[in-house]
């Protein structure tokens, strides 16, 4: 849930300051680039962090019958 967030705030930080560039005013082509190429980037960090800290949570999970197998075990 925490890189959900994370995407979401470096997604709208990067609009932030995308918008500030072209407010301030663009005087090449190349200013734009670059500004679609900061904004593209900052979304794909957050999209890659939602999605490893997602997939670390699922690792360490064990399945229900797995966590109470060893205890069903009885002694002869």
């Amino acid at each position: 849930m925490i890189g959900i967030k994370v995407g979401i705030v470096m997604a709208i930080l990067g609009l932030i300051l995308v918008g500030a560039i072209i407010v301030s005013g663009v005087s090449s082509i190349k200013e734009l680039i670059v500004a679609g190429v900061i904004l593209v980037s900052l979304v794909a960090l957050g999209t890659l962090f939602a999605g490893t800290q997602h997939r670390s949570k699922e690792r360490f999970e064990l399945p229900k019958d797995q966590t109470e197998s060893s205890s069903n075990f009885d002694a002869n």
